[in-house]
């Protein structure tokens, strides 16, 4: 597989072009996704969750290990579910859960970021409430995988709703459905489930892309001469390979967002390439790539205006993460580029 995304742009507005004997050239280079090679070996292993709940002790803190890829994950299969395809994790369990007691049990999910980080429309923004995050089970009627199922919707959905949890973490809180009508009887309740994803999944992240300091050391006095966003990919086996990222100004507001999915037979190879000149737009290339803004040229130019500090006079940052998964063995690599030359005055 190959992918390669190019853009240039002959000015980002807001700041003046210098032309005199103090212009001089800085050219910047942003790593979203440094060059990488995958291979399937280090493939997301399983995550043992299991659930313990009772009248004394009706909430349960879960500990949910590699959770800084699990969270991502999350955002990773809303464009692979969006882009047609099947759900890439599943929760289930090999047994049915254990009750004690007659009355159904009501749950509610707290879906969180145990470092406080979401990457939502916001940085961090108040989570949403999310109604598929609470649900009953009857002890007359639970099925195995009920339990799992659940879970696993409401993870979605949260995610879908409130953005991508850095490191993912969620609690359990149960009570019994019989309180209410004054009973409060004792139950207990356990479910041994197991999240995993459905083929092999690799994945990486850089939560911290952002301009180097000789750009935005000069953001009163510099214009930016053009841009441009390179990714190149390579797989030798049916494989999907992705990314995707999203860019934040100072003020922690999600300005730009990104990706590229393609999935491809062992051999196969995709392009895309997106050029801006004297604010003409050319595009070509068969792979698939989704920008918001939706224009290519639009997207170019909010990314370095935010990154650059241009529209609040404090840079900002962003988040990329790369993934792929199909078959094993393979061999392929992937790497995402911001670069350009601005244009400087002396400091």
């Amino acid at each position: 597989m190959r992918l390669l995304l190019a853009g240039s742009m002959v000015l980002v507005g807001g700041c003046s072009l210098f032309e005199d004997a103090t212009s001089v050239p800085v050219d910047y280079d942003v790593e979203l996704i440094e060059p990488v090679e995958f291979d399937g070996s280090d493939a997301l292993g399983p995550a043992s969750l299991d659930v313990a709940v009772s009248t004394a002790n009706p909430t349960a803190m879960m500990t949910i290990p590699n959770a800084t890829t699990w969270g991502p994950l999350l955002h990773a299969n809303a464009i692979v579910e969006g882009s047609g395809d099947d759900r890439i994790f599943s929760i289930r369990s090999a047994s049915a859960p254990t009750f004690t007691g007659t009355a159904p049990v009501s749950f509610s999910i707290d879906v969180f970021s145990v470092d406080g980080v979401v990457f939502g429309e916001t940085l961090s923004p108040e989570p949403e409430d999310v109604a598929s995050c609470t649900f009953v089970l009857d002890p007359a009627t639970a099925a195995a995988d009920d339990f799992g199922i659940a879970l696993e919707d409401c993870l979605v959905d949260w995610a879908s709703t409130n953005g991508i949890p850095a490191e993912l973490g969620f609690s359990v809180t149960s009570a019994s459905t019989a309180a209410a009508a004054g009973g409060a009887p004792d139950y207990e309740f356990s479910s041994l489930n197991t999240m995993s994803t459905n083929q092999a999944f690799e994945s990486d992240c850089e939560l911290e892309v952002a301009l180097p300091d000789n750009v935005t050391d000069r953001i009163d006095n510099i214009s930016f001469e053009d841009i441009q966003l390179d990714a190149v990919g390579t797989a030798d086996a049916p494989v999907v390979v992705a990314w995707f990222g999203e860019i934040y100004d100072g003020d922690g507001e999600l300005k730009a967002s990104a990706f590229g999915v393609d999935a491809l037979s062992g051999g196969d190879s995709r392009e895309y390439h997106a050029v801006v000149t004297d604010g003409d737009l050319t595009v070509s290339g068969d792979a698939d790539v989704t920008t918001d803004p939706g224009a290519a040229d639009q997207f170019l130019d909010a990314t370095i205006r935010a990154l650059a500090g241009l529209d609040v006079g404090t840079p900002g940052s962003g988040m990329a993460c790369w993934f792929s998964y199909g078959d094993t063995p393979r061999a392929g690599s992937l790497a995402v580029l911001i670069n350009g030359t601005a244009r400087a005055g002396a400091i």
